[in-house]
């Protein structure tokens, strides 16, 4: 190996090794980073007046749960051993969709008609920016810990997006897909509670699992039928302590 070759590497490496070597010695603060994802199962609750139950039983009847996903950053501050503060910047899919529905046919004629559709299928995404806090408080505080979790979140709504997929009598598929903003509430609150289970790595670095469930404290759309999502999700992330 050529002998530039050789300081270029020590003059990337040497500095390296000696700021992780005082990253582990140095005592780590009570703030700690961290990115999350979460695969959420999510669906609604409909909350009608006595004159439009009908719809919430036909739709019900219909709609069915689909899987989501929220990821991002997240900021946590240890207060003791005990108690921890996070908060954080998240995006977020929130969905459900559709049964397979059959599709009436209108074809009297008694000839095959293959450009009716014979099978709609609809899905239904609502993406938010969530702002969650939440506090823990910790069971086990070793270096296996586990937690209880509970807070709100601030959801804004980016877009609400609807794709609808036909299949006609001949096999063949069309995608429709829609994006609306009107209509529905900009802004969101959600009750959030969970139980977590981290793990130290290093004294800096820890990992956790958090099993979370989400739910729309108030209505997602101005309506007389009220819509609340919720979502089951398993929240799994990466902290480095600062």
């Amino acid at each position: 190996m050529k002998p530039t070759a050789l300081l270029f590497i020590s003059l990337i490496i040497i500095p390296l090794t000696l700021w992780c070597q005082n990253a582990d010695t140095t005592k780590p603060g009570r703030i700690s980073i961290g990115i999350t994802i979460s695969p959420d199962y999510g669906y609604r609750v409909l909350n009608t007046s006595k004159s439009s139950t009908w719809i919430e039983d036909t739709r019900d009847t219909t709609e069915i749960p689909k899987f989501g996903f929220t990821a991002g950053i997240d900021l946590a501050f240890r207060i003791n051993k005990r108690i921890s503060l996070e908060a954080g910047l998240l995006y977020s899919d929130k969905c459900y969709q559709t049964k397979n529905i059959t599709l009436v046919d209108l074809n009297t004629s008694g000839q095959p008609d293959t450009l009716f559709p014979a099978i709609a299928k609809s899905t239904y995404h609502y993406i938010y920016l969530e702002i969650p806090i939440k506090i823990n408080y910790y069971l086990l505080t070793k270096r296996a810990k586990l937690y209880l979790t509970g807070g709100i979140s601030l959801n804004i709504l980016l877009a609400q997006k609807s794709n609808l997929k036909v299949e006609f009598k001949d096999g063949q598929n069309e995608t429709y897909k829609s994006t609306v903003t009107s209509g529905f509430r900009t802004i969101n609150l959600a009750a959030l509670a969970g139980v977590g289970f981290s793990y130290d790595v290093t004294k800096r670095i820890y990992f956790k699992i958090e099993p979370v469930f989400r739910c729309s404290m108030t209505p997602i759309f101005h309506a007389p039928i009220q819509e609340y999502l919720y979502s089951i999700g398993l929240n799994t992330g990466l902290y480095y302590r600062l």
